[in-house]
């Protein structure tokens, strides 16, 4: 990729490093967004059923908590 940007933007002065930021941009709204949707399945799915009358409180922070370990799993697993 970084040979391709450089050949393609080789004569604008800026744009090789835009593309390259709004890629790991991207990259980065991916990975956040799939730790949030693994926590909030885990939570509706596992937490909630064993669980149904959480307050609003605690399900904020087990949520949370839920969220923290899974971004730990993926850091682990990567």
């Amino acid at each position: 990729m970084p040979y391709f940007v450089m050949e393609l933007f080789s004569t604008m002065p800026g744009l090789p490093g835009l593309f390259v930021a709004c890629a790991f941009s991207g990259t980065l709204s991916t990975v956040a967004a799939s730790i949030n949707a693994l926590a909030t399945v885990t939570f509706e799915d596992f937490v909630k059923s064993c669980f149904p009358r959480l307050s609003d409180k605690l399900s904020t922070w087990i949520s949370k908590g839920l969220c923290r370990y899974s971004r730990w799993i993926f850091y682990s697993i990567s």
